[in-house]
């Protein structure tokens, strides 16, 4: 009951009345698909590199983040979002995300999750990128790949 009413409240909200479209639906969905394959490739690397190579975990999880940043900008333009708005624009934008979410989340909630909080690092990796794939996904929509 309460998710439906969340969801009707969301609906009437101006800044979230276009996530109810059929296209931004399409759009979610794909964005999902783009991120499970991402998120396995970038956790195949991630333990690869901390578990095999035996790389330090922080510097294991910066590296595989920049090494996944081409794929996921790329695939999410062309494919998710369908955007042909300038390249450059969104590419400035989606850089500044990347060091959001790399300082923010892959080092600050990483350092919480895995130091503090002290959760092993390959079920930490999973919660991290569920706080990232919603903020991440709001700001395409909204300010990256607007379509």
């Amino acid at each position: 009951m309460f998710a439906g009413q969340l969801v009707e409240k969301l609906k009437k909200n101006k800044f979230f009345e276009d996530f109810f479209t059929e296209k931004s639906i399409s759009q979610f969905k794909k964005y999902l698909v783009t991120g499970f394959t991402c998120f396995g490739i970038e956790w195949t690397l991630f333990m690869l590199l901390s578990e095999v190579i035996k790389l330090d975990d922080r510097i294991a999880n910066v590296i595989v983040y920049i090494v996944i940043f081409w794929v996921v900008f790329l695939v999410n333009k062309f494919w998710s979002f369908q955007s042909k708005s300038n390249t450059g624009t969104q590419l400035f934008y989606y850089m500044l995300l990347f060091i959001f979410n790399l300082t923010v989340g892959n080092i600050g909630i990483w350092y919480v999750l895995t130091r503090m909080i002290r959760i092993p690092p390959p079920i930490a990796k999973p919660m991290l990128q569920g706080v990232l794939t919603s903020w991440n996904f709001i700001a395409y929509k909204k300010v990256i790949y607007r379509t």
